[in-house]
């Protein structure tokens, strides 16, 4: 069911995927990774903080809940999750 939940994100089919990781969390509350993707699908900032914060709960090291929610606003910015610069440049040819 996650690879399918994946593969709707995938095709942007965010209610299918909602729908998807809605019963896996049901089923593995305690599954970060659930979590962090149901954050990806959700529709308001307010779910999608909540959705980190459950990451965090579980996982209290994660990167990815912690820059999202310092970027929106949630958490206060810190130094040390910066992607650095030359991993934020593209190649634009």
């Amino acid at each position: 069911m996650f690879q399918q939940a994946m593969q709707a994100i995938e095709h942007r089919d965010y209610l299918r995927a909602r729908d998807l990781l809605t019963r896996l969390i049901k089923d593995h509350p305690n599954h970060a990774d659930y979590w962090l993707w149901m954050s990806v699908v959700v529709e308001t900032p307010r779910e999608r903080i909540f959705c980190l914060k459950e990451v965090l709960r579980l996982d209290p090291k994660n990167l990815s809940a912690r820059r999202g929610l310092s970027l929106l606003g949630a958490m206060p910015p810190d130094e040390k999750l910066a992607v650095p610069m030359r991993l934020q440049k593209r190649d634009w040819q």
